[in-house]
């Protein structure tokens, strides 16, 4: 689904209901203190499937409502995904 418009989508739901736009990628990269491809390099993707499950936490904790873009191989996450599905609306 590259170009279809979900991060413009998304965005614009965001500022309709009046609720944070946040990066799901943006919130791992700054929680590891690292870019995704130095964590992916470095730390693997083992590593990064954790920090995912983190940032999904940490999001659910922090904030009452809000949009999250998520990147597509947050579905293989399988307790991210029903952390999020669990607690959230998912489309």
């Amino acid at each position: 689904m590259i170009g279809s418009g979900k991060a413009l989508f998304g965005q614009m739901l965001a500022n309709a209901l009046g609720y944070p736009h946040l990066e799901l990628n943006a919130i791992v990269a700054s929680m590891a203190k690292c870019s995704l491809k130095e964590m992916h390099a470095l730390r693997g993707a083992d590593a990064y499937a954790r920090y995912v499950v983190r940032a999904v936490d940490r999001i659910i904790a922090q904030e009452e409502s809000c949009i999250i873009a998520s990147p597509a191989e947050l579905v293989c996450n399988e307790l991210a995904f029903s952390t999020l599905r669990g607690n959230s609306v998912v489309v």
